[in-house]
């Protein structure tokens, strides 16, 4: 890549990542996770798994429901075959861009959600209707993992 970054000695793989993201067109901005664990893991297991990435931005007079709703919506992803887990981000300023990292069996499992979500499906209506515009939907294998998953 020819603007790829460059890691130094004691460059983090969250600054790399933050690299990417902004060098990519994605945008970028710090998030903190929105569970209110007193101790939350900070690795999430994604061996083998698909990474689906959610970022977003919500509706203004929406801001005070997304923590709500997406409980909801963790509940109902739950029903779906090949769901492994969600961690939900929320920035830690006053940006109303969240992100949302879900893990997922097959790439096939993972698109039959976002089917579902596109197509209107009533479980997902409140957090359609709360989000204003979808910045970056993507999936993505870990770098040493084979595509078996694909």
């Amino acid at each position: 890549m020819e603007n790829a970054p460059i890691k130094a000695k004691n460059e983090s793989n969250s600054s790399l990542f933050a690299n990417f993201l902004t060098q990519s067109g994605v945008f970028y901005n710090f998030f903190t996770r929105s569970t209110s664990c007193a101790k939350v893991s900070t690795t999430m297991k994604i061996n083998n798994a698909i990474i689906e990435i959610a970022i977003f931005t919500v509706k203004q007079e929406s801001i005070n429901q997304v923590s709500e709703i997406r409980s909801r919506v963790k509940e109902s992803l739950q029903s779906f075959k090949g769901f492994i887990s969600i961690n939900t981000l929320q920035p830690v300023n006053s940006s109303r861009v969240f992100a949302d990292i879900a893990l997922w069996e097959t790439l096939k499992d993972a698109h039959n959600a976002a089917k579902a979500f596109e197509e209107g499906d009533e479980r997902f209506l409140p957090y359609m209707n709360c989000i204003e515009e979808i910045k970056f939907m993507g999936h993505f294998i870990e770098n040493n993992n084979s595509e078996e998953n694909l």
